[in-house]
């Protein structure tokens, strides 16, 4: 069983993120990365005048902070992961007819979308490149003149 299949499918593991985020945070979000509250404060606080019509979350996983990005920022998501179970998941706990989507794109493949957007966020994810070089080269391909390329980052697992 992959990772997301245990933590998203795990009421008790999901129970103890929820308390550890807190009351505030959004529901929705999944909190498994270190995306907190004052996080998300900050990237609406850097995104919100800028007005994205379309946004990039690379490494999106089960599609939380994707959802929230919609919301928070009136915009377009694209969601890209390369766990086929998180992209599932992700399909199915998105309205229908909302302008997020998800697919399963591993890094290595962003050549494959021809995009442009206005923002790139990656929350906790570009360390798992394989080419880090490579896809800050694809990405800067994929934003817009004026785009954006926000991220955090941390020590890949083992």
């Amino acid at each position: 069983m992959g990772s997301y299949q245990y933590r998203l499918n795990n009421d008790f593991f999901n129970s103890l993120w929820t308390k550890a985020a807190g009351e505030i945070y959004p529901s929705n979000l999944q909190p498994y990365s270190s995306c907190t509250v004052e996080l998300l404060e900050q990237i609406q606080g850097k995104l919100i005048n800028k007005k994205p019509k379309a946004v990039l979350d690379l490494g999106c996983g089960a599609g939380g902070f994707s959802r929230w990005l919609n919301q928070a920022l009136d915009c377009d998501v694209l969601g890209v992961d390369r766990s086929e179970f998180a992209i599932e998941y992700a399909k199915h706990h998105t309205q229908e007819g909302s302008s997020v989507e998800f697919s399963v794109v591993e890094f290595e493949n962003l050549s494959r979308l021809y995009n442009r957007f206005d923002c790139v966020v990656s929350i906790d994810a570009l360390p798992f490149a394989k080419d880090e070089a490579q896809l800050l080269s694809d990405i800067h391909r994929l934003l817009n003149m004026d785009g954006q390329l926000i991220f955090t980052t941390r020590e890949p697992l083992e």
